[in-house]
């Protein structure tokens, strides 16, 4: 409300707060909002390779040229100029961020120069508004005599106690029309998803050599996320539930851990978890890896699978092996020889559901040789999506 408030008057916001608080989510919403009335919204976002033309460039063009020194919006709107990670531009030698002094140029003097003729443009009806967390990991401090133009917000994090609220009332809504076995067990989940994040985040600390140990919200609520996909058709016991939910979590966290030592602190936190709130072990110690999804019937539509757990190993081998020969007699040129061995199904079944879940970006690390591009494109094409790669070259 507040942000609405101030960009109609055309001042200038800024949002921080750390990874994961809904920054984006929020100036999203509030373009939105105001794109209703007289407010074109352009939303971009920066990185570190940021250059102050690029910057220039974007900011130009939507606008209008009024006067042969002027730009504007068009007649009766505004342009609301949105930048998330506006910390993330590198500094140049002199400890300067070249896109950031742009920013402060038009914020100062609400102009630039044209860089072909060097003549001052003059720009009109256009507000600044930014997003960006506190610096370290690649992001830069921001100097004072730009963040002082804003009005400056920060998100907090929120406690556990905010987290099980908000989480609560997304999967009670969802289980609404399940049995009353499972839905007695929504809040006991939500529980348990926000005690595991707690836990392992405080636990398991980056270090240099596991610096992708970054736990944050969206691996909450993608734990969540993978709840969200149990079928009330299918879901009608408590244990059913709880596997999934087991699934999911082991998914979210486990799957990020390098060695062994993490990976038993992991189980065993899981397993204390389980007791805690649902007072029975959900998995037996010497049980295999829980696996789950959706391409168990070969030559099913998309839109007809159930996400379901996978208990026979054999017809998983026999499933994949038809799929390899299904992606082999339409593949243009690359044929895919694989012999599946059980590390590699059950990374097949891991990108299978990352590709289906909305927003399933994964980065897979591993020594050169691992199947990663392999195992990628047969999970690709078991969700019946097609695979580009780009080339890399220094």
């Amino acid at each position: 409300y507040v942000s609405d408030l101030l960009f109609k008057r055309g001042m200038p916001v800024m949002v921080t707060g750390d990874t994961g608080v809904g920054k984006t989510v929020l100036a999203i919403s509030c373009m939105k909002r105001l794109s209703q009335g007289n407010v074109i919204p352009v939303i971009l976002n920066f990185s570190a390779q940021t250059s102050s033309v690029r910057t220039q460039e974007m900011i130009e063009g939507p606008l209008e040229k009024r006067k042969k020194t002027q730009l504007g919006a068009p007649v009766g709107k505004i342009v609301i100029v949105f930048i998330d990670d506006v910390n993330m531009p590198k500094l140049d030698t002199y400890g300067a961020s070249p896109a950031i002094e742009l920013l402060r140029q038009f914020l100062d003097f609400k102009g630039f120069y044209d860089r072909e003729k060097l003549y001052w443009k003059e720009i009109l009806d256009v507000v600044l508004g930014c997003a960006c967390a506190p610096p370290g990991g690649g992001r830069n401090p921001l100097t004072p005599r730009f963040v002082r133009h804003f009005a400056l917000f920060s998100l907090p994090k929120p406690n556990e106690e905010t987290l099980t609220q908000i989480f609560n009332g997304i999967l009670r809504g969802f289980l609404q029309t399940f049995s009353s076995a499972v839905r007695a067990l929504s809040e006991p989940m939500v529980n348990a998803c926000v005690d595991v994040y707690m836990r392992v985040a405080t636990v398991m600390l980056p270090t240099p050599d596991k610096s992708h140990y970054i736990f944050n919200l969206r691996d909450l609520s993608k734990c969540i996320q993978g709840i969200l996909q149990a079928s009330n058709l299918h879901y009608n016991q408590e244990n059913q539930i709880l596997r999934l939910f087991y699934h999911e979590t082991t998914r979210v966290f486990h799957d990020r851990l390098i060695n062994l030592e993490d990976k038993t602190i992991f189980k065993t936190l899981m397993k204390e978890v389980c007791m805690d709130h649902f007072g029975r072990p959900v998995i037996n110690d010497n049980e295999p890896p829980i696996l789950f999804g959706d391409f168990m019937v070969f030559g099913k539509p998309k839109n007809e699978r159930i996400y379901d757990e996978i208990r026979d190993q054999t017809k998983l081998e026999s499933v994949l092996n038809d799929y390899i020969s299904d992606y082999n007699s339409v593949a243009v040129g690359k044929q895919m020889k694989l012999i599946l061995f059980q590390d590699a199904m059950e990374h097949t079944v891991r990108l299978a559901r990352l590709l289906r879940s909305d927003r399933g970006n994964g980065l897979l690390v591993g020594v050169a040789g691992m199947g990663k591009q392999s195992l990628t494109r047969l999970a690709s094409h078991v969700n019946e999506y097609n695979c580009w790669q780009i080339e890399m070259r220094r």
